[in-house]
């Protein structure tokens, strides 16, 4: 039972390590740091196996060979660092890019909720105006066939 506990400790830890050399690996490689091939082989080819249960003793001690010469070739940079730097990166995305998107998302909302509001409102004054005009034009020709009437009917009086 103890020895299985430790089996998967130490397959846990090996993990870690394969992972943090593909890690300094990806990173040396994008530095344009000088990588010998043997060295990003052996990295890649312990990952592989790995994933496939198939690493064996001598492999894996030939990973920590490898392993050491790229955590030497990276140095400072650790795999410590990197990881840090990802999560500071995802951080970021958290808390300030994701906010800010939704805050432009809004903001653009409001813009085209206060456009459509502003069309409405000249389309409504618009109307409103025509209205008046049309109700002006009316009270125009009332007053104009009441003064005909009171023509007529002052011309009748006066006759």
């Amino acid at each position: 039972m103890a020895q299985d506990n430790d089996d998967q400790i130490l397959a846990r830890n090996l993990r870690a390590d394969v992972e943090g050399a593909c890690l300094l690996l990806s990173y040396a490689a994008q530095s344009g740091l000088e990588i010998k091939m043997e060295t990003a082989k052996t990295i890649t080819g312990a990952k592989v196996l790995l994933k496939a249960g198939q690493l064996t003793g001598g492999e894996e001690a030939l990973f920590y060979l490898a392993y050491e010469e790229i955590a030497k070739l990276a140095s400072p940079v650790t795999v410590d660092g990197l990881n840090a730097a990802s999560e500071a990166r995802k951080t970021v995305y958290k808390w300030f890019v994701l906010p800010f998107y939704v805050f432009l998302a809004l903001l653009v909302a409001v813009q085209i909720y206060s456009l459509i509001g502003s069309t409405a409102y000249k389309n409504v004054k618009g109307v409103r105006d025509e209205i008046e005009k049309v109700n002006r034009g009316l009270e125009k020709k009332k007053n104009k066939s009441g003064e005909r009437r009171r023509r007529k009917s002052v011309s009748l009086i006066c006759k």
